[in-house]
């Protein structure tokens, strides 16, 4: 390494080149390529890692079951996950909408939902239990301290009901 012009590493698992690190990189192993040019605004790879980022404009990035996009980062971002007994999806669009979606994996039913259109409204619906509200003006979700102490000031209205019972406040 001649910092910070340039630099090698060559080992069994893996060779890097730098060129005014961490600006540029190329790496290629067991695990795959990669490629910086200049981090963090072009990012490729491929191998256990997939992905193509031109930052902060538009990127895609896949790891095993996990997979992200992003459009303006951070203004859009899209998630999803797939897990063995579940898949979760989640779409934010700062600061206005938050939502996701809980698919179990045996079949299409959504098994809980989560939608927040900030500041006017928020569902959520979790088994047979759903809920609406309205005025959201927390922009986060579970916090439960807002949640208990502050939120009843601003609420206009709320639903809540369940395969047996409804109510509206």
């Amino acid at each position: 390494l001649v910092f910070p012009l340039w630099g090698r590493a060559d080992s069994e698992l893996i060779k890097t080149w730098y060129v005014i690190p961490p600006l540029f990189r190329v790496s290629e192993g067991k695990e795959g390529k990669r490629v910086h040019c200049p981090w963090p605004f072009f990012q490729w790879a491929t191998g256990d890692v997939h992905q193509l980022s031109f930052f902060p404009v538009w990127g895609t990035r896949q790891f095993g079951p996990i997979q992200n996009a992003f459009f303006l980062w951070p203004i859009l971002r899209y998630q999803a996950t797939a897990r063995r007994d579940v898949t979760k999806q989640r779409l934010v669009v700062l600061p206005f909408y938050q939502g996701e979606k809980y698919t179990p994996a045996a079949s299409n039913a959504a098994s809980g939902r989560y939608t927040m259109i900030w500041p006017l409204a928020s569902y959520r619906r979790e088994g047979d239990v759903k809920r609406f509200r309205c005025l959201e003006l927390w922009p986060l979700k579970n916090t439960g301290p807002v949640e208990r102490s502050y939120t009843p000031f601003w609420t206009l209205f709320t639903h809540l009901s369940n395969a047996r019972d409804s109510e509206d406040e």
